[in-house]
């Protein structure tokens, strides 16, 4: 049974955006794209806990790929258009199953910077590539930390399933550890 979670982190509507997002805003158009503006740019550097989240959400879209299948799509990029001009962003996974699209964001541990992500930034840009019937948002993390506040009740999955799919209002979170 799929908990809401009401209190989670201390339910915040007003928590500023991280720093240097850029929402959205109104989106004219968008459509998936093979690459970003960066190519294929590798990061060599980053901090002992940048590189364990990248080798985390690594590993978590590996499994949801050999879960879902060809109807998944790992690291999907999407160019779009809004008032700021043509502007690129990166879902970490997204699902086309009949009759629902689902965007995945993946953090080692639990922050308020993927409600932006999602909310604010590949929900819009997806809305418009698509017009999906159903549009679902789950947040996989390895560590949740109920005391961080988010600007939004979140509905916990205890498994993950395709029972997130009859949800499409709330943030789908699953905490994943393997």
């Amino acid at each position: 049974m799929l908990q809401p979670m009401a209190s989670c982190g201390g339910v915040n509507g007003s928590l500023a955006p991280p720093l240097r997002f850029r929402p959205a805003g109104d989106v004219k158009s968008a459509w998936p794209c093979d690459s970003g503006p960066f190519a294929n740019v590798q990061k060599l550097s980053g901090t002992p806990a940048q590189k364990a989240g990248k080798r985390y959400e690594k590993r978590v879209l590996a499994k949801l790929s050999a879960l879902f299948g060809s109807g998944f799509r790992p690291s999907q990029w999407f160019r779009f258009v809004s008032q700021d001009g043509i502007r690129y962003c990166q879902v970490d996974g997204l699902l086309h199953r009949e009759g629902l699209t689902a965007i995945f964001e993946v953090k080692y541990s639990f922050t308020a910077d993927a409600w932006w992500q999602l909310r604010k930034l590949y929900q819009p840009v997806v809305q418009r590539a698509y017009h999906p019937n159903k549009l679902a948002l789950v947040l996989i993390t390895r560590y949740f930390d109920s005391a961080i506040a988010f600007p939004e009740e979140l509905l916990l999955l205890p498994e993950l399933t395709t029972s997130w799919a009859g949800d499409c209002h709330s943030i789908n979170l699953l905490t994943w550890r393997f």
